[in-house]
C-alpha cells in the first residue's frame, strides 16, 4: 500500500493509459445504464420521501400561477436552504411536464451526479481515468435512496465535482478556483445545507493535509506560504454562504439537543450501532447480493493493500476519519441533523474510494477488474429493477384508488412495521397520499411544506392540522397513545380518509364507522364515515 501527494507523479506508458480509459469507460457505461433502467421501467419510484417531495413541486406551480391550493398553503420566501429540488423540478415543471415526469429527471441528475462526482474527485487525486472509482456505482442505490434523500443526494454528487474542480483547477490559478468555489457553494448551500458543509469541510480538510504534509517535506517559506494561501482561500470561499444562515428562517426552528443527549451517544451502545451500520451503503434490495458484493468490494481492498498495489490519497486521510468521527459519535437531531447512520456511509464509502486507487499492471488483470465492476452493476441493477417492478404492480392499483377519490379530499398514514423501518416492505405504500395533492387537490401531512425548510408552508386550519401518527413497532410493541394512535379522535375528525399499513399490527381496531375501500393483505384504505364540522 502506497501514499501519494503530488497528483500525477507518475508517468504511465500511454497504451496501458489507453486500455484504463477504455475500460472505465465501458464499465462506466454498463453501470450508468443498470442505474437508469429501473427509472425507464417503473413510473413510480418507491421511494419514501419522493412523492412528498414531488407533491410539493405541485402545490409550488399551482400557488404561482393561482390554479390551486391557495386553502391550504401559502408561498413562503426567504433565505431557505435545502430547495434542490424545487430548483431542478419547478423549472421543468414550467416547461410543461408533470411534477411526476420531472422528479423522474431529478432521479436521473442525482443518479449521474454522484456517478460523476467520485470519478472526477478519484481524477483530480490521481490524475488518470480507472475502472476503480466506477466500483462505486453499483453502490449508488441504497439505504439512503431508498429513503428518498433526494437533495441532499444530489448535492453531494455536485459537491464531489465541486471538490474536483477545486483540486483540478487551483495549480493553475488560485484566484479563478476561489471564485469558482464560492459560486459553486452558494449553489450547494441553497441545494442542502447539510450536504454542502460536508462537503465543504471535505475541502478544507483537504487542503489542510496538503500544508502539514508540504511542512513535514519541505519547511520553505514558499512552498509552505503557497499551501497556507490556497487553505486560506479554500476556506473563505466555502465558509462565506454560511452567513446567509444568520438569514435563514431554519435556524429559529433548530436547537440543538442538551449535552446529555451528546453524551448518552458516547456510550457502547450507541458506538456498536453506529459501527454496525457502517456498511450500510451496500444494502438495497437482495441481502443476500448486498453481502456478496460488500464482500467482494472489500476483498479487492485487501487485496490492493497485500501486495501493496492500492494507493492512498494522502490529502483524503483527515477528511475521511473526521468524518467517521462524526457518524460515529454526534447523534441525530444535533443542530439539524438527522438520520445520520443512513446518511454517512455512502459518504465514507465515495471518499475511500475516490481517496484510493488500484493499480494494475497486467492487461488481463484491469480487464477482469472492469468485467467485475460490469456484472456487479448489472447484478445490482437487476435487484433494483425486480424490487421496483414488484413495487409498482402493488402500487398502481392503490394510486388508481387514490385517484378516483373527491377533489380536496384530506387523508392520513398510519405504518406498523416490524423490524427495520426502511427495509420493511409495507414502507411503499406509506408516501402514496401524497400523489393525491398532485392528482386531487388532496392534503396530506407529509407534502413536505415546513416552516423554515421550505418555500411552500401550509396556511390556516391545515397549518394546525393533525399529524401523522408515529410509527408502531411490531416486535417492540408500546403503548397506544394519542401520538401513535391511528384511529386517535382528532385525526379523525379533521380527515376524510386513513391509510393505514399493516392494520393487524396494531392492538386496536379501526372503529366501525371506517368503511374499507380498498386493501391487501399489507394496507387497508378506509373512508371515515363521520360528518365535518367545516371544509
Amino acid at each position: 500500500m502506497r501514499a501519494e501527494s503530488v497528483p500525477g507523479a507518475q508517468i504511465v506508458d500511454s497504451r496501458q493509459w489507453g486500455v484504463d480509459a477504455f475500460a472505465a469507460c465501458g464499465a462506466t457505461l454498463v453501470a450508468i445504464l443498470c442505474l437508469f433502467y429501473p427509472l425507464l421501467q417503473n413510473p413510480i419510484p418507491p421511494l419514501l420521501d419522493y412523492a412528498g417531495h414531488i407533491s410539493r413541486i405541485e402545490v409550488l406551480h399551482e400557488l404561482l400561477h393561482g390554479t390551486g391550493f391557495s386553502g391550504m398553503y401559502r408561498l413562503d420566501l426567504g433565505v431557505v436552504p435545502n430547495l434542490g429540488v424545487d430548483a431542478i423540478c419547478l423549472p421543468l415543471v414550467e416547461l410543461g411536464l408533470a411534477a411526476e415526469a420531472a422528479g423522474r429527471v431529478l432521479l436521473f441528475l442525482t443518479f449521474a451526479a454522484l456517478a460523476g462526482g467520485i470519478v472526477a474527485l478519484h481524477y483530480a487525486n490521481f490524475r488518470r481515468f480507472s475502472v476503480w472509482p466506477v466500483l462505486a456505482m453499483p453502490f449508488i442505490v441504497q439505504v439512503g435512496t431508498k429513503w428518498g434523500f433526494l437533495a441532499y443526494l444530489l448535492t453531494l454528487g455536485l459537491g464531489f465535482c465541486l471538490a474536483a474542480f477545486w483540486r483540478l483547477t487551483v495549480e493553475r490559478g488560485l484566484a479563478r478556483a476561489g471564485v469558482g468555489l464560492f459560486l459553486g457553494s452558494i449553489l450547494l448551500f441553497f441545494f442542502h445545507v447539510g450536504a454542502f458543509l460536508l462537503v465543504a469541510c471535505m475541502i478544507v480538510a483537504m487542503e489542510a493535509s496538503d500544508l502539514a504534509w508540504q511542512i513535514h517535506l519541505d519547511r520553505r517559506a514558499g512552498a509552505c506560504v503557497w499551501h497556507f494561501r490556497r487553505l486560506v482561500i479554500c476556506v473563505v470561499a466555502s465558509a462565506l454562504p454560511l452567513l446567509l444562515l444568520t438569514f435563514a428562517p431554519m435556524i429559529e426552528h433548530h436547537s440543538g439537543p442538551p449535552l446529555a443527549t451528546f453524551l448518552q451517544r458516547l456510550s457502547w451502545v450507541g458506538f456498536r450501532g453506529r459501527a454496525e451500520s457502517l456498511f450500510s451503503f451496500a444494502w438495497a434490495y437482495d441481502h443476500r447480493l448486498d453481502l456478496l458484493s460488500l464482500a467482494a468490494v472489500l476483498g479487492l481492498a485487501f487485496v490492493g493493500v497485500a501486495t501493496r498495489r492500492l494507493r492512498i490519497k494522502r490529502a483524503m486521510v483527515l477528511p475521511a476519519a473526521g468524518l467517521c468521527l462524526i457518524y460515529l459519535f454526534v447523534p441525530d437531531g444535533w443542530y439539524g441533523t438527522a438520520a445520520l447512520p443512513d446518511r454517512l456511509p455512502l459518504v465514507l464509502f465515495m471518499m475511500g474510494v475516490a481517496g484510493t486507487d488500484l493499480r494494475l499492471e497486467a492487461a488481463w488483470s484491469r480487464t477482469g477488474l472492469a468485467s467485475f465492476v460490469a456484472v456487479l452493476a448489472l447484478l445490482r441493477g437487476m435487484a433494483t429493477e425486480t424490487a421496483w417492478a414488484n413495487a409498482d404492480s402493488k402500487l398502481m392499483p392503490l394510486l388508481a384508488t387514490l385517484n378516483s377519490l373527491p377533489e380536496g379530499s384530506r387523508i392520513y398514514s398510519a405504518f406498523a412495521y416490524k423490524g427495520d423501518f426502511i427495509s420493511d416492505p409495507g414502507i411503499i405504500y406509506y408516501g402514496m397520499p401524497a400523489y393525491m395533492a398532485m392528482h386531487r387537490h388532496g392534503y396530506y401531512p407529509h407534502v413536505f411544506a415546513i416552516p423554515g425548510q421550505n418555500i411552500v408552508v401550509a396556511t390556516g386550519i391545515y397549518s394546525t392540522a393533525p399529524t401523522l401518527p408515529h410509527n408502531y413497532r411490531v416486535d417492540k410493541p408500546s403503548p397506544i397513545t394519542a401520538d401513535n394512535d391511528p384511529y386517535s379522535a382528532a385525526r379523525l375528525a379533521f380527515y376524510d380518509y386513513a391509510l393505514v399499513i399493516r392494520p393487524d399490527g396494531y392492538p386496536v381496531r379501526p372503529p366501525a364507522f371506517l368503511k374499507l375501500i380498498s386493501g391487501n393483505e399489507e394496507y387497508a384504505l378506509y373512508k371515515i364515515n363521520k360528518a365535518r364540522n367545516s371544509r
